[in-house]
């Protein structure tokens, strides 16, 4: 009888690519609460597709405008966070994202309605947050934090 031999596996691990580095980095710190960091992490992906100049390159990636955008308004950065805002929706809306169906595009929403409030434009808040709601609705859920924050506020703005 032949002692059976012990098999040695080598277990490969694919190196994860330094945009995915900066995505876990960014939400880690995110995680953490630590925005400043965060923000910075997804700074630097987005500015390593050439953003904002390149828009071909962006298509998975407007979810870290956003991100980048939210991070900006919990630094305090009220006009970065707006633009950036802007812009997460202007490159969601080329790759054709449903605004009733996606749940970023309510955060989004609901980020642009937290910036008019910081603005003081109580107005444009209850314009933006009643858009906010049915695609959190529908794309994350009713029992989501970030949905009942958003009927909340609409409710509080009278916007339901």
């Amino acid at each position: 009888m032949i002692p059976a031999q012990r098999r040695t596996l080598a277990v490969c691990r694919p190196e994860a690519s330094p945009l995915r580095i900066l995505v876990l980095r960014g939400r880690i710190a995110e995680a953490e609460g630590k925005p400043g960091e965060a923000r910075h992490h997804y700074h630097a992906l987005l500015s390593s597709l050439d953003f904002p100049h390149r828009n071909d390159r962006l298509n998975g990636y407007w979810v870290y405008i956003s991100r980048e955008a939210r991070m900006a308004f919990g630094d305090g950065d009220i006009d970065a966070a707006d633009s950036l805002a802007r812009q997460a929706l202007v490159r969601a809306h080329e790759h054709e994202h449903d605004d009733l169906l996606s749940a970023e595009i309510g955060r989004v929403r609901l980020l642009q309605a937290r910036i008019a409030l910081a603005k003081s434009d109580s107005a444009s808040a209850a314009k933006l947050v009643r858009q906010a709601v049915p695609p959190l609705e529908n794309g994350a859920g009713t029992d989501r934090p970030e949905t009942a924050d958003a009927t909340t506020l609409a409710t509080r703005l009278g916007a339901r």
